[in-house]
């Protein structure tokens, strides 16, 4: 009854607290989302106070808000869509398909066979994969959920985007980018053919053995002076990091968290009580080394000089920054009376 008791408050107060905060040159943020990083770049003009509600996955347009980063700048994504009309056309009868040691093809059923608007699992090789027929055209990606593994073919399926049964995570099914949490990795995406009416799957060994892809990031440069400094240790300011990397920022990123170990799934403590930070680090020391991205661990954060754009920490040293996001979450009014009950 106490542990129903104390979810049921933990439900409530989750759901209560959606609200983001933007302020300029600051962003706090209790819920992040990944839409919200390209306004970084656009809101350090005005100084003034805003109050914006992100909006849900099923509000949210399926883009990314341009930015001052030069679009050839940007990381090429290895899972871009490429339109190929000959290739998707049954009529195609006399298209060749170019194999390789490492490729598995595997005939998954005819084009009558599937609907639009359906997902479903079929077999490559000893491996299952989601297969997806939207407006007459196929496409391929991981069968299973990249943050707990469920299978998606559970899930829900509305117009190019699956969404995972048990903790919600979304993914595009045209370039398996995720798109929404939690869970940080997008899917492998696989090609597809059809030739006499046939759906062939064809994928590399290596992408299906490994259902899990990180999209493609820049490198910090030396040129750029620009400076954005996150504070808090969960999924949002890690998620943001990322973006901006994906997104083409190549100036310096901070991340300051009062916990002395890496950003760690909060969601696996409910499951595993005798679990240790390391064991469910989100991302590995290396991988903040290998994309620049600078960790502040075990250090507060007591005063914010917006005017001076700079932060103090709680052993005396101060940050200075061009962009800074607080993410820092909730926490409970009523954590004493949990405590009690």
């Amino acid at each position: 009854m106490r542990l129903l008791l104390r979810r049921l408050v933990l439900t409530c107060w989750s759901t209560y607290n959606q609200t983001t905060f933007l302020e300029s040159p600051a962003v706090c943020t209790p819920h992040f989302n990944r839409q919200l990083v390209s306004k970084l770049f656009t809101i350090t003009h005005n100084q003034s106070v805003k109050v914006v509600n992100i909006k849900i996955r099923e509000d949210a347009q399926n883009v990314y808000p341009d930015t001052p980063v030069e679009q050839q700048n940007r990381p090429v994504s290895t899972t871009s869509e490429q339109k190929s009309p000959e290739s998707q056309s049954p009529g195609n009868v006399g298209q060749t398909t170019q194999q390789t040691e490492d490729m598995i093809e595997a005939v998954v059923g005819s084009v009558t066979d599937f609907k639009n608007g359906e997902i479903q699992e079929v077999d490559v090789g000893d491996k299952k994969v989601l297969l997806v027929k939207e407006d007459d055209q196929f496409y391929a990606v991981s069968s299973k959920c990249t943050h707990y593994g469920a299978p998606l073919s559970k899930g829900a399926y509305c117009k190019g985007i699956v969404r995972c049964p048990w903790h919600g995570a979304c993914f595009n099914v045209k370039t398996g980018d995720i798109e929404d949490y939690p869970g940080l990795d997008s899917l492998q995406k696989y090609k597809v053919v059809v030739t006499d009416g046939k759906v062939i799957v064809q994928a590399d060994a290596a992408a299906l053995e490994n259902a899990k892809r990180i999209k493609p990031m820049v490198k910090k440069s030396a040129d750029n002076k620009k400076t954005v400094v996150l504070v808090g240790g969960g999924p949002a300011t890690l998620v943001c990091a990322e973006t901006l990397r994906q997104e083409g920022y190549t100036g310096k990123i901070i991340l300051v968290s009062q916990e002395s170990c890496l950003p760690y799934d909060r969601i696996k403590l409910s499951k595993a009580l005798s679990i240790t930070p390391g064991e469910i680090a989100l991302r590995s020391q290396e991988f903040y080394d290998q994309n620049g991205i600078e960790l502040v661990l075990g250090r507060q954060v007591t005063k914010v000089e917006s005017e001076n754009k700079k932060i103090l920490l709680d052993n005396g040293q101060s940050l200075t920054y061009d962009t800074l996001v607080v993410a820092t979450g909730g926490s409970l009014a009523f954590y004493q009376f949990l405590v009690q009950i």
